[in-house]
């Protein structure tokens, strides 16, 4: 989802690869009122943070090792740190 809503992001303001996104410009192109949108957070707590165009989002080790009890690691190798 964040994925994607950077893209839309790149796409309408004419952003390329490697630029940064903001947490607030991102955001906007999610589901209002859902914790991510209000919030920038997953449901763990944690923050997204800045992105940038073109670049998979991250899952923070932290989480990681948190859902890593539910997904193996293949599932995971493209969005860990």
């Amino acid at each position: 989802m964040i994925d994607a809503a950077v893209d839309q992001y790149a796409i309408e303001t004419n952003r390329s690869t490697g630029n940064p996104v903001g947490v607030t410009d991102w955001t906007n192109y999610l589901k209002k009122n859902s914790i991510l949108y209000n919030t920038g957070k997953n449901l763990l707590g944690t923050s997204y943070g800045p992105q940038t165009v073109d670049t998979i989002p991250q899952v923070s080790t932290s989480d990681l090792a948190v859902l890593s009890d539910v997904a193996g690691t293949g599932f995971w190798s493209p969005y860990g740190p």
